[in-house]
């Protein structure tokens, strides 16, 4: 719906009494003076402080910390480095550890060793009692001989001495010498006398063999005893000597892990002191701080006393202006003014508008959806309270901003006059006519 507004205006003006007037026209002389002078005049001076001591001082403070950086900080970026890279590991420990995954126990040699010792027999002792289980001392006495010899001395001697002499001398007497008799005889003394030596002989070297023998048993029995300890001995030394190397082992590998375990609670308690570097380097600044809001205080101060400075020049600029603005409310008891009002006024054309259409598109043809509508502001009500709005159809390139009412408002109140047509509501303008429209 398209209408054409109309305008009327009323113009009000209000009068002081007679007897105010006088008192405005002096309170406006003296502010037309203080105007002409050139007041209100700004500030001349600054409008900003200058910074306290303290907060120069904290400032400077401050900026000289953040420059010359934190040895705090520094070392907790060491730490963290040294933990990251490892170079804050001593190595020996590891490498002790690595080491001991190879180790050797340096018995097993001597084992092998034990072994070689106890197959070739290379204990001495063991030697000789080998010698005597095998009866090489049987018939090898080198004094047996001359036992047999002095055994035999006195026999001969005897014999040489008594016996042949006794003989040689009986039948010397009877002039027998050289007989057979003679010969039997001392045939018979000297075989007695080889018999004895040759007794001899056999109890000595019989007795000899008979404890040859005995030894010959006893080495025996002795080698395997001797055999039995001598392993026995080795191995005990093997076993003892393995168990050192074991130890030493365990030794360096507990040392190993300790040192590491030290190294990674070092390096724990490194990272932690590097945590606590951000605080600690918080605490440089404390001091500054502290000043800075000692400065932070009188800086408030004295902007509080430069304001009050200033408040009171622009009172003292303004002041002629202010009391002939008072002088005029005062005297003309607020009602000194004068203003026109316009008010726009709406009509409805659509008598002529409609004519004799009769098709339903064209009754209903006002587009009046609020949906097809954009830019949409409220200026006014008609007699019969519908509202009334400037707006521009969407999609519309020309902007051309219309007036009327909106299908949905129109509804509520005229259900009859508005129609759904192509998915959109539309008024039909017969309901409207001769209706006037005015502002509220």
């Amino acid at each position: 719906m398209a209408s054409t507004p109309k305008t009327t205006e009323t113009k009000t003006t209000t009068e002081a009494p007679a007897y105010a007037q006088p008192y405005i026209k002096d309170a406006l002389a003296s502010a037309q003076s203080a105007i002409k002078n050139g007041n209100p005049n700004y500030y001349p001076g600054s409008t900003v402080i200058d910074l306290s001591n303290e907060t120069k001082n904290a400032q400077q403070s401050i900026l000289n910390t953040a420059a010359d950086g934190s040895q705090i900080i520094k070392n907790g970026q060491n730490a963290v480095n040294g933990v990251t890279t490892g170079s804050a590991f001593n190595p020996a420990g590891a490498n002790t550890l690595a080491a001991g995954t190879t180790f050797t126990n340096g018995a097993a040699g001597n084992a092998q060793s034990l072994s070689d010792i106890l197959k070739g027999s290379a204990n001495p002792g063991q030697a000789l009692l080998q010698g005597t289980a095998n009866g090489d001392y049987l018939n090898g006495n080198p004094y047996l001989d001359q036992m047999v010899k002095n055994a035999n001395a006195s026999v001969v001697s005897d014999f040489n001495n008594n016996i042949a002499p006794g003989i040689d001398s009986a039948f010397a007497k009877g002039g027998r010498n050289g007989s057979g008799a003679y010969a039997s005889v001392r045939n018979t003394a000297e075989q007695t006398a080889a018999d004895a030596m040759a007794k001899n002989a056999e109890n000595i070297y019989g007795q000899n063999y008979a404890t040859e023998r005995q030894n010959q048993i006893d080495a025996s029995k002795s080698i395997g005893s001797l055999y039995d300890q001598n392993a026995n001995t080795q191995i005990g030394a093997n076993n003892s000597l393995a168990g050192i190397l074991q130890g030493q082992q365990d030794s360096r590998n507990q040392a190993a892990s300790g040192l590491m375990a030290g190294q990674q609670g070092q390096a724990q308690t490194q990272l932690q002191g590097a945590g606590m570097a951000g605080d600690q380097r918080a605490n440089d600044y404390y001091d500054a701080n502290q000043v800075a809001g000692v400065g932070a205080q009188k800086d408030a101060y004295a902007d509080m006393l430069k304001q009050a400075d200033i408040n009171k020049w622009d009172f003292n600029q303004n002041k002629d202006i202010n009391n002939a603005a008072q002088m005029i409310g005062l005297a003309t008891t607020g009602g000194f003014n004068s203003q026109t009002t316009s008010k726009p006024v709406f009509s409805n054309g659509l008598s002529t508008a409609l004519g004799g259409i009769g098709s339903l598109a064209s009754i209903f043809g006002m587009l009046c959806d609020i949906r097809a509508k954009e830019n949409i502001v409220f200026v006014g009500y008609m007699l019969n309270g519908t509202r009334i709005y400037e707006f521009t159809y969407k999609n519309d390139p020309s902007g051309q901003v219309y007036e009327g009412p909106m299908a949905q408002e129109v509804e509520i109140t005229r259900p009859h006059a508005v129609r759904e047509i192509d998915g959109f509501k539309r008024i039909d303008g017969r309901a409207l006519i001769g209706e006037t429209a005015y502002v509220q």
